[in-house]
């Protein structure tokens, strides 16, 4: 069912902002990224939203597949592109339409991000103010990209003579890179969570507290293990341990490391993220790899797997593996078969990671982070306490070149803690899987954009 453009067109024109806010907050949604389309942002030309997927990692988008570029436009073909869909509706006059070939598109060597294929197989798309020859060349039209915590996304595309367009291009809104952030309205008091720097302000003052974490209903348990650290701060933080790839608390990657003085903010060692292989050897059989590569305690239960791996120092002497990075020259990727390898001496791949997995779990994770020192003591009573520091380091923008980047000149590295251990002869294996790649924050500059120290409390 097609609704007649005229109709369209008016319905579309007539909207207050009012109304626009109320149909998404109805769909699930709290914010909405708003851009005012160029001349060039239509179907044919694609729609630009950023430089990088780190820089609109609130818009979900599915996991990444690479491909060549075809295209005769210089220096494109043969080059390697990211397309990633999205579940993405538009909000028609008579109901939500899905436009199923809805995708994000990454092109690293220019570097742009394009929104494309929201016309494609959808019902009753707004496509004459998305066609270049009918008004998608048109100054003044508003694209509004809406997503909802479930994944999804709603679209309106507003004409230039719109009500709502107008209200909506009056507004002070902040920045989120080339988009502009719009809040839809504003919860309960007893609902607003607090911002990031002011919940870590209120964690800095409660001085030592017990070692803890979240089980999946978000009730709080004793963890008395080494790792504690991490668990208590996402426990205070409401963060429920989870093994997906979204940030950990709105839209910022909460890191915790362990320090001997909390005044140094900028020191030690910080995991980075902990992506599963997905080539090699390791993904045909864990219990074969690490029998094969891994390292036997002297009671025989237990076999570890682990030594870091850094890609300029070659090969580990003890395992005789390396790190290298395969289809990527300094910031230029060059295949579209490019991965992260552990390979032997004698040719075996132990272990990949592919660009396509790794593009999408570290652009979601690291649009922008914060790292909090941590301070650990055991009192008599023997349960491990945490005190948190309320000097921080901030990091905005950490792009996936720069990820490859610092992976290729040792700058993060791969620490692995892999294990299978068994209680006594003859019973069963447990494997214990956490591949590290992890990085010294005296060098964290190198990752991220935009690095700095902050004092939580001044900023609360």
């Amino acid at each position: 069912m097609f609704t007649p453009r005229n109709e369209y067109e008016a319905w579309l024109s007539g909207l207050t902002l009012a109304q626009v806010s109320n149909m998404l907050g109805d769909n699930g949604c709290s914010e909405a990224f708003v851009k005012s389309l160029s001349s060039n942002d239509n179907s044919k030309q694609q729609i630009y939203l950023a430089s990088d997927l780190a820089q609109i990692s609130k818009i979900p988008f599915g996991d990444p597949i690479s491909s060549k570029v075809m295209s005769n436009k210089p220096n494109a073909a043969g080059k390697v592109k990211f397309q990633s869909s999205v579940n993405f509706d538009w909000i028609t006059p008579i109901g939500p339409r899905k436009a199923p070939q809805a995708k994000l598109i990454y092109y690293p060597q220019y570097p742009e991000v394009r929104f494309s294929g929201f016309l494609a197989d959808c019902d009753d798309p707004p496509s004459w103010l998305l066609n270049r020859e009918l008004r998608g060349a048109e100054l003044g039209r508003t694209l509004i990209l809406a997503p909802t915590g479930t994944g999804r996304v709603w679209g309106l595309v507003l004409p230039t003579e719109s009500s709502a367009g107008k209200e909506l291009n009056s507004l002070r809104l902040d920045k989120y890179g080339l988009l502009s952030v719009w809040r839809l309205s504003t919860p309960k008091q007893s609902e607003v969570q607090p911002t990031i720097f002011s919940a870590l302000c209120e964690i800095s003052s409660k001085g030592f507290v017990d070692s803890m974490r979240l089980d999946k209903n978000g009730n709080k348990q004793e963890y008395n293990k080494q790792n504690g650290g991490g668990y208590t701060l996402e426990a205070l933080l409401g963060i429920k341990p989870n093994g997906d790839s979204r940030p950990d608390y709105q839209g910022w990657e909460v890191k915790q490391h362990g320090v001997t003085n909390l005044d140094r903010a900028a020191t030690g060692k910080v995991t980075m993220f902990t992506p599963e292989p997905d080539g090699g050897s390791y993904v045909g059989s864990v219990e074969s790899f690490l029998r094969c590569h891994g390292t036997r305690t002297s009671d025989s239960n237990r076999i570890d797997f682990s030594h870091i791996y850094k890609c300029p120092q070659g090969w580990n002497e003890t395992t005789g593996l390396r790190l290298t990075v395969v289809g990527y020259t300094r910031g230029q990727l060059v295949s579209d078969q490019g991965q992260i390898v552990l390979e032997h001496k004698t040719g075996e791949v132990a272990a990949s990671w592919s660009f396509e997995k790794l593009l999408g779990h570290w652009t979601r994770k690291h649009a922008k982070a914060v790292f909090v020192p941590s301070l650990s003591q055991t009192p008599s009573n023997g349960v491990r306490q945490y005190r948190y520091g309320s000097s921080v380091i901030e990091g905005i923008d950490a792009t996936f070149t720069k990820f490859l980047d610092a992976v290729s000149d040792g700058t993060i590295y791969y620490d692995p803690a892999v294990n299978m251990k068994r209680s006594a002869e003859g019973e069963k294996w447990s494997i214990k899987r956490r591949n590290q790649f992890r990085t010294d924050l005296k060098t964290i500059s190198a990752i991220y954009k935009s690095v700095r120290l902050v004092e939580v409390c001044n900023e609360a």
